[in-house]
């Protein structure tokens, strides 16, 4: 009896010991490096969900791979909130084995609130955290034993919606734990991280209207300044916040280059945004900022961002002749070169009191498309965009834009509940007037003065 226990005893350990060697061996089989992660895409996961980014430089779409192992390369992606996420992940491995792979993203955002506070009946904003938690199937692979493979491609769309909240995860990013399991019946076993990725990832308020104005500084600007807000009215004025007149710096996100406005003279009229966004000093004019700010809003799926054009009334030929005569004299008329017979507004702040009181005439001080700071006299003008101090301040025409009742001038910053009469009235010293050249000096001819209360101007 004792050496049939004796012999019990020692099968049973000799069992174990088998069952322990065989279970190491699989353990050791997850050996990390033979076992990388090596590419991360994303893709669409249902119609308006992915949104193609368009690089500032030379327009082209951002591709695939979003993430990459050779030199940790990182790409930004977006989608429109209330999407799915669809994710492609390229798996070396040297597993003969079946093993199992998911994706997961533990993270948060946050959701904006402003209220009038009870006590100071002021507008208060306060912020929220909320959790994001996004799974992704678990996918099987090496199903056949005898597969030789060493590359496997995950590719699943998680089970939840991102947050039905505008957002950006450039700066906080979005993490991605990818974990790996071995095989239990055809079912995974316990599951745990292997790789851990992180995306600059962007999520719109709604589907983008154009997509072909998607470009990495406009989802960034619109997306950053105004995330965890759902009120279309108050993502307009967040993402409005870097043009406003108090701080006058939209950036090229790449570079950290400020656009500026009519800064250099030289400054060119673009055919495009995607032309403004590349310039390597992205100096402009008032179309190419109403464009920029235009496609900020719509790249958040919101409509209802109009132009106004501002245009100055024309003017009688036989003033401005009368007014030289009596400037200069009688055959000065006959020497006056038009510098331009383009009819232009005067931007404040000009002391065109300093006009003779029978006429209305007015010196410049220089070649004025030299722009230099002091080309017109009087008090410095408004300033422009990368607060560029005194830019030109005669104008053939200006374009600015209106959501709702504001009207927004991404040129100099101005936003205010405002009509054509209103921004006349705070812009405007003069409404018409012509540039000519007289005996080596530059003057500029005072058509019309602006009238308070009265829209002067014409679209």
């Amino acid at each position: 009896m004792i050496k049939k226990l004796v012999l019990l005893t020692c099968l049973y350990i000799l069992f174990t010991i088998d069952i322990f060697s065989q279970v190491t061996n699989q353990n050791n089989s997850w050996n990390y490096d033979e076992f990388e992660l090596t590419e991360v895409t994303f893709l669409p996961s249902q119609a308006e969900s992915y949104i193609p980014i368009l690089k500032d430089n030379n327009s082209r779409i951002i591709k695939p791979p979003h993430w990459s192992d050779d030199g940790e390369l990182v790409k930004a992606a977006a989608y429109a909130s209330g999407s799915p996420i669809k994710v492609v992940g390229v798996i070396e491995h040297d597993c003969t084995e079946k093993f199992w792979v998911q994706a997961k993203v533990t993270t948060i955002t946050y959701k904006r609130f402003c209220f009038f506070h009870p006590v100071t009946n002021l507008p208060t904003e306060i912020e929220i955290e909320i959790p994001v938690e996004l799974t992704f199937p678990a996918q099987c692979f090496n199903e056949n034993s005898n597969e030789t493979s060493t590359r496997a491609v995950y590719n699943q769309t998680s089970n939840e919606t991102l947050e039905n909240l505008m957002t950006d995860f450039f700066d906080k990013s979005l993490p991605i734990e990818w974990q790996r399991a071995t095989d239990d019946n055809g079912k995974p076993g316990e599951f745990s991280t292997f790789k851990t990725t992180n995306h600059l990832m962007y999520v719109t308020y709604k589907y983008p209207l154009h997509l072909n104005e998607v470009y990495e500084t406009t989802i960034h600007i619109g997306s950053s300044y105004a995330k965890g807000i759902s009120v279309e009215e108050d993502i307009v004025f967040k993402a409005w916040t870097p043009f406003d007149e108090s701080v006058l710096s939209p950036k090229r996100v790449g570079d950290g280059v400020v656009f500026t406005y009519w800064k250099n003279c030289t400054s060119i009229q673009c055919s495009s945004l995607g032309d403004f966004l590349s310039r390597d000093i992205p100096d402009a004019r008032c179309n190419e900022f109403s464009d920029l700010f235009k496609a900020i809003v719509q790249n958040q799926g919101i409509s209802g961002v109009k132009e106004i054009t501002f245009r100055p009334p024309l003017n009688p030929s036989n003033m401005f002749q009368v007014d030289v005569t009596n400037e200069f004299g009688p055959n000065a008329i006959n020497e006056v070169v038009l510098f331009s017979n383009v009819v232009r507004f005067a931007v404040k702040n000009w002391e065109t009191y300093l006009a003779n009181e029978n006429n209305h005439i007015f010196q410049l001080n220089n070649i004025p498309m030299n722009c230099e700071a002091d080309w017109a006299k009087g008090d410095i003008g408004i300033p422009g965009q990368g607060n560029v101090v005194d830019p030109v301040s005669l104008h053939g025409n200006h374009i600015a834009l209106t959501y709702g009742p504001i009207l927004y001038d991404p040129s100099y910053g101005y936003d205010k509940v405002a009509d054509r009469a209103i921004y006349e009235d705070d812009n405007l010293d003069t409404v018409s007037g012509l540039i000519f050249e007289y005996d080596n000096l530059y003057y500029y001819w005072i058509g019309q003065l602006n009238e308070v209360g009265v829209a002067d101007t014409r679209e």
